[in-house]
């Protein structure tokens, strides 16, 4: 099987190293980027929705395969970006914490959550404590990015150049580009493309619903905490004294420009849980391509059998694209069936 695939984030990337893998022949296209919201993303992979305490939707399919995943890759590429590492909840009133409690009752969530509370002193301002989540961590997404795209150029398979729709051939049996130097053929062509994906004319039909997030990366000297922490905002270490935090949420002013507000109320929710003088080193921006339904929208197109999407993750790709890649690359070979929540064709009409 060929397949051609349109976008090199954090999906693009997941869905090629699966491919190679397994043999089969890639090529991507991407257009060259310093900011895309792949490289913006702070790369967190973590089990639990905290709000109301709740287990991520096949917690345990998504975070069985990723240590292995990641760790093939890393040998791949020869770059070390993935960090498994602690994950502490720190429980901002008598009720939230009760309600942790009476969730890690619950067998499942058990399995990725500790009810054992806790206690830590200056420079964390925790009255409360906190509980530990299993199985979280980060990817370091712009060396992940960087190392998989010297192994695509120095193998020949990275077209870099805006992708135009106007060179594509969409036949029966295979698909044609024209790239700016030569003519690709494929079985299928996966659009991974992210928020360009709602400029994407074979896919305008689907429900995204993009969202715009903002993360900082922050100094904090004499602070090593060696875990995640999280109230309200998340504070990921690493290392040096820095720090990622974040994140935002807005469905408003979709573009990549940092804004004032959301890097305060970043700083000041940071800021009340740790005790420490902080240093704003970066500011960073990016649109997460959501849907409608929060679920991944991944399969071929209804119309245009040699068409697939690979897309709609939001702010799970690290953690969810490394077995939808498999679903979907076992769906092209081998005709398997896509799970109804993320298959695309759940939001077409028959």
């Amino acid at each position: 099987m060929q397949i051609l695939i349109v976008g090199q984030g954090i999906s693009g990337t997941n869905l090629a190293a699966e491919a190679l893998r397994r043999g089969i022949s890639t090529r991507i296209i991407d257009q060259p980027k310093k900011d895309t919201p792949s490289k913006t993303a702070a790369g967190m992979f973590n089990p639990v929705t905290f709000r109301v305490p709740t287990l991520s939707k096949n917690a345990r399919e998504y975070f069985s395969v990723l240590n292995q995943f990641y760790t093939n890759m890393e040998n791949e590429t020869g770059t070390r970006f993935y960090q498994p590492m602690p994950y502490t909840r720190l429980f901002s009133s008598p009720e939230e914490q009760n309600n942790w409690i009476h969730k890690c009752a619950q067998g499942a969530f058990r399995e990725f959550a500790s009810d054992e509370i806790h206690q830590y002193s200056t420079p964390i301002s925790a009255p409360l404590g906190g509980a530990e989540v299993f199985s979280a961590g980060f990817v370091e997404s712009r060396k992940m990015l960087a190392g998989f795209k010297e192994k695509l150029l120095k193998d020949n398979l990275l077209t870099e150049e805006c992708f135009n729709f106007d060179r594509l051939e969409i036949h029966e049996n295979k698909v044609c580009y024209q790239t700016q130097k030569e003519i690709l053929e494929a079985d299928y062509i996966i659009f991974a493309d992210g928020p360009q994906v709602m400029r994407n004319p074979l896919f305008n039909f689907l429900p995204f619903r993009p969202v715009k997030g903002e993360v900082l990366t922050l100094k904090i000297k004499d602070f090593v905490p060696e875990r995640i922490l999280s109230k309200g905002m998340f504070l990921i270490p690493k290392g040096n004294d820095l720090f990622y935090a974040g994140s935002t949420y807005s469905h408003k002013s979709l573009n990549t420009n940092p804004t004032d507000d959301d890097k305060q109320k970043i700083l000041q929710t940071i800021e009340k849980f740790i005790k420490r003088p902080i240093e704003i080193i970066e500011h960073r921006a990016g649109i997460r391509p959501a849907t409608k339904d929060r679920n991944a929208l991944i399969g071929k197109h209804p119309e245009h059998q040699r068409v697939a999407l690979f897309n709609g993750m939001g702010s799970k790709a690290v953690s969810m694209t490394p077995l939808l890649a498999s679903v979907l690359l076992n769906h092209l070979e081998f005709g398997t069936v896509i799970d109804k929540t993320v298959d695309l064709n759940r939001f077409v009409k028959s």
